[in-house]
């Protein structure tokens, strides 16, 4: 009883964590990303802008999210999440793109986490579709499933300031979750 009681103020916090996150900066998924590849950057290089909607799992509870996404594709084939936040970052392979991230990016006083959360996205055209997922992520020892998917479009070049300059709130929303 006193094991459940423990998990479920966990998953309370959890929730929290990952709904101020959401609701904060403009994303598609954590800090301190990582990927491979190359090609494509010039022909698809631009900011686009678009939405997420998440799902977390852990503790026998699960908890859903959405907000604004922010994704710019370099000429070189970098790829930013949440410019104006974290800046995580992927390489653009051909049309398609992953960022992951590692799960201490996620870590607060009390909150110690491990593991993986991704953004996997694919360009058409003017379009970015992804999906967002995890690998053996744990907070506190817990075992967090993270899936959901995003949809962004290409903004014109006069509206990419303001979007830049407001970040991406992926990150904030799984950090508050896990808090």
């Amino acid at each position: 009883m006193k094991d459940l009681s423990r998990h479920n103020r966990l998953f309370k916090s959890i929730v929290f964590l990952m709904a101020t996150t959401f609701v904060v900066a403009v994303t598609g998924c954590g800090g301190g990303g990582s990927s491979s590849g190359g090609g494509g950057g010039a022909q698809f290089a631009g900011t686009y802008q678009g939405t997420y909607q998440m799902t977390m799992t852990g503790g026998g509870r699960s908890t859903s999210g959405s907000g604004p996404i922010v994704i710019v594709i370099q000429p070189d084939n970098k790829v930013i999440r949440d410019p104006g936040s974290d800046n995580s970052l992927g390489i653009l392979t051909g049309n398609s793109f992953s960022i992951n991230n590692r799960g201490s990016s996620l870590n607060r006083p009390g909150v110690s986490c491990s593991g993986t959360f991704s953004l996997n996205g694919t360009v058409q055209g003017t379009q970015i579709t992804g999906t967002l997922s995890s690998t053996n992520l744990r907070c506190n020892g817990m075992p967090l499933t993270i899936t959901g998917s995003c949809n962004l479009q290409k903004v014109p070049t006069a509206a990419r300031a303001a979007l830049l300059d407001g970040g991406g709130n992926f990150k904030e929303f799984l950090q508050n979750a896990v808090r």
